[in-house]
């Protein structure tokens, strides 16, 4: 079971407002599906969440973006299109170029960005995201392929 410092860690690492949504614990009774939905009352991300969630007992939806400061402290490329595996790995090699940590996480085929417990403006990463996929790198596009 992560304790409380455990959580303060990733806290430090991913967590940039409060606010935050949940996933539904049971599945929709018609579609099968687990659907998010915001904590009742505008309960604020409490670090009991934060330690339940990497114990696996809930699972919580972070917002990247800080409202007043439009900055991150990450991000996440989702990529389920076919061959983005390749695309995901050109962004590994690519972004580490400007200081940016990535890692590739197959089994979802997502890559996570990292920069650094510090914060840096949202509005950065997309324009060289945007000159990444505008090399050819990844064929795709910024809005992904079906």
């Amino acid at each position: 079971m992560p304790d409380l410092s455990l959580a303060s860690e990733y806290a430090c690492w991913f967590v940039n407002r409060r606010a935050h949504t949940r996933q539904s614990d049971r599945p929709h009774p018609e579609s099968g599906r687990h659907y998010y939905y915001r904590p009742p009352g505008e309960r604020a991300l409490s670090a009991d969440d934060i330690r339940r969630h990497l114990a696996g007992e809930i699972t919580v939806g972070l917002y990247a973006i800080h409202p007043q400061t439009q900055r991150v402290k990450w991000m996440a490329i989702d990529a389920d299109y076919k061959r983005s595996l390749d695309d995901l790995i050109k962004l590994q090699y690519e972004l580490p170029q400007d200081g940016i940590q990535a890692r590739l996480n197959r089994a979802v085929a997502a890559v996570g960005v990292l920069r650094s417990p510090e914060q840096c403006r949202a509005a950065c990463l997309r324009p060289r995201l945007q000159q990444i996929f505008d090399t050819n790198l990844c064929p795709a596009g910024l809005a992904g392929a079906a």
